[in-house]
């Protein structure tokens, strides 16, 4: 018998708002969905991440989302470099917030991340789109 993993309430919000701030951001319906092959990945990555796929310009995406920024980056990174060399994607880290020095370390690592709302980082494609805003 294989473990599932079934979207919580904060999953499905996570992924709404990643489909949202894509959309939004590349100007596209952007489509997220439940990862279809997630059963061909070790089980602890399917339990420490949710995971999506969509499609950005024709590219296969697969989102590795974490509630929470548990691991370190050099972790991630291995997490990342794992997915990709099981299938054939795009891996990009998500999360609903990381610090400027782990987005730092993202970026020099050359780890795609997206941050919805925030920032998007997915060198493979040639994107780097960042939101500042100024306090008034």
């Amino acid at each position: 018998m294989m473990l599932e993993k079934k979207p919580g309430v904060a999953e499905e919000a996570f992924a709404g708002a990643l489909e949202r701030y894509l959309g939004e951001t590349l100007h596209e319906r952007i489509r997220v969905r439940p990862f279809s092959q997630a059963g061909s990945l070790p089980a602890f990555l399917t339990r420490t991440y949710s995971l999506y796929e969509t499609s950005i310009y024709g590219h296969r995406c697969v989102f590795l989302a974490a509630a929470k920024l548990s691991a370190t980056p050099s972790d991630i990174a291995k997490h990342v470099a794992l997915v990709g060399s099981k299938i054939n994607a795009i891996v990009v880290f998500a999360a609903p917030s990381v610090s400027a020095h782990n987005r730092s370390r993202f970026i020099n690592q050359a780890i795609s991340f997206v941050v919805p709302g925030n920032q998007l980082y997915i060198p493979d494609i040639a994107m780097d789109l960042r939101e500042h805003f100024r306090a008034p």
